[in-house]
């Protein structure tokens, strides 16, 4: 199970730190880690299914664990439906709670949910257990590298002293982090083919 000490490690392998230890202090390593979950928790995508339990256009997905946003709807679902047939319009009207423009969802039938989630990593901010999945780990790095000079750079143009080319290295450093987060991302996350016969083909 990957720990907060697991990244830390593999931050500071990105940033070297283990020449420059007192530059990249663990305070530092942990507010850029816990800044890079914050942004890796926005760009993975889960489904969840919620079974209706009260008749309303208006209706609760909180139940959903760790919950961070919701991306679309699907309504009613079956199992293996086309999610995108199945899409309905609708609006936030509260933090987990939805309400549907167009239709009364009903008692007993399924809400499909594309959202995406908090996570935790063991031993930061208290966390007892790591939920994000172990092969987003690499990912979880970069994304902290990338704000670890973001940090670094914030301290650096507080001292009249520093010199400019170091804030200019740093910038390069964390615009190639983010652009591999990025590439990584693009890899990782496929898309479904075109539905030919919509296509009238």
């Amino acid at each position: 199970m990957t720990t907060l000490a697991d990244v830390r490690s593999d931050v500071g392998a990105l940033l070297a730190s283990a020449v420059d230890s007192l530059t990249w202090t663990t305070s530092l390593l942990d507010a850029a880690i816990r800044l890079g979950l914050s942004e890796v928790d926005g760009c993975l995508v889960y489904e969840s299914d919620v079974t209706v339990t009260t008749a309303d256009y208006e209706q609760d997905l909180s139940a959903i664990p760790d919950l961070l946003g919701v991306l679309a709807l699907a309504y009613p679902w079956t199992a293996g439906a086309d999610f995108g047939r199945r899409l309905v319009a609708w609006r936030w009207v509260g933090f987990g709670r939805v309400y549907f423009d167009v239709a009364e969802a009903q008692v007993g039938e399924v809400i499909r949910v594309r959202h995406t989630k908090r996570h935790t990593l063991t031993d930061l901010d208290g966390a007892v257990t790591t939920t994000l999945p172990g092969v987003y780990q690499p990912l979880l790095a970069l994304a902290a590298a990338a704000w670890a000079c973001d940090l670094r750079r914030r301290q650096l143009s507080e001292n009249p002293a520093a010199p400019q080319e170091a804030t200019g290295v740093l910038a390069e450093v964390a615009a190639a982090y983010r652009n591999e987060v990025a590439r990584r991302l693009a890899r990782s996350q496929s898309q479904p083919g075109p539905v030919w016969a919509d296509l009238g083909l």
